[in-house]
């Protein structure tokens, strides 16, 4: 079974959740960085653990903002101008 890992970027907070089936392995919260750097780091940081630890190579995330389709980066996001 599939071990994947959730990512909810949102304003001022980002939920992680690491899932196996209908078990839930790990949730955690981490304030949103303001700065880009800062929230490439811990996005990446966030990304290495879980990948390691659960074996999560399935990764789900969710921001809000407008994405690109064809760079897959975010175009415009207003609550969340550290993503553009």
């Amino acid at each position: 079974m599939s071990t994947i890992l959730g990512i909810d970027i949102g304003a001022t907070k980002i939920d992680v959740i690491v899932r196996r089936g209908t078990k839930t392995l790990s949730q955690r919260k981490f304030k949103t960085p303001s700065d880009p750097g800062l929230l490439t780091q811990l996005l990446s940081s966030i990304a290495e653990e879980n990948s390691q630890k659960y074996r999560a190579y399935k990764v789900g995330i969710a921001s809000a903002g407008i994405i690109d389709r064809d760079s897959v980066a975010v175009v415009r996001c207003a609550t969340l101008p550290a993503l553009e």
